[in-house]
């Protein structure tokens, strides 16, 4: 299975940041044949590599909550049918995005 691609990623307020994707281009069914998806980010924090992984889910957007202010952060998304057989996609390329300092 192809990657989602990932379209856009958006400051909100708060220290969060909404993350959008499509369906990976080569899933021609949506309604028949829905998907699921997982979003991943990670940071270093003083040389160490930290990550969260969400629970698999519908939606082809994400909210990624309490961002710290200054640090940057990669961002991921992979998808899977919906019913969880077969093997999910690899992770979409990462996108970098970095928070405001203030």
């Amino acid at each position: 299975m192809v990657s989602p691609l990932q379209n856009s990623l958006d400051l909100l307020t708060g220290w969060k940041l909404l993350v959008k994707w499509a369906p990976p281009p080569s899933w021609s069914d949506h309604t028949l044949f829905p998907l699921k998806y997982q979003v991943r980010y990670h940071w270093d924090n003083k040389d160490t590599p930290h990550e969260i992984t969400f629970d698999p889910f519908e939606d082809t957007k994400k909210v990624l909550p309490g961002l710290s202010p200054g640090r940057s952060y990669l961002v991921q998304v992979c998808s899977m049918e919906l019913m969880g057989l077969g093997q999910s996609s690899d992770w979409s390329l990462p996108i970098t995005v970095t928070m405001p300092a203030h």
